[in-house]
């Protein structure tokens, strides 16, 4: 299934810590919505600047708080072909500890025969 696979690479990529490494799997507008923040739950990056700052803040306060190393996942399920993954995720400091445990959906579309994610949910 090339969803799972496609989901698979970003997650190497995302463990790499570097906005420039994910920024091939997105596409613009993005939708964010975290269940988890209770102030702004619903982000939408707009540009490649937005997208940029969004990622590298994120990854510099992973590092920061918690010695943010990689992200595992533990479950994949796809829930529609072509459109929407569900994962669960661990998050893994630089003790090789579990830091966070996240469920993510990806929303996902074909653009140029390629798949692209614009949209996912945190819980």
């Amino acid at each position: 299934m090339k969803e799972i696979e496609f989901i698979k690479k970003y997650i190497i990529s995302f463990s790499s810590k570097k906005s420039g490494n994910i920024s091939k799997y997105y596409d613009l507008p993005l939708v964010i919505f975290d269940k988890r923040d209770n102030k702004k739950n619903v982000l939408i990056i707009k540009t490649k600047k937005d997208f940029k700052n969004y990622f590298d803040n994120l990854f510099k306060a992973l590092l920061l708080l918690y010695g943010y190393q990689k992200t595992k996942i533990k479950k994949i399920k796809l829930i529609k072909k072509n459109s929407i993954i569900s994962l669960n995720l661990l998050r893994i400091n630089n003790k090789n500890k579990i830091i966070q445990r996240l469920k993510c959906t990806y929303f996902l579309t074909e653009k140029k025969q390629k798949l692209i994610i614009n949209g996912f949910i945190v819980e």
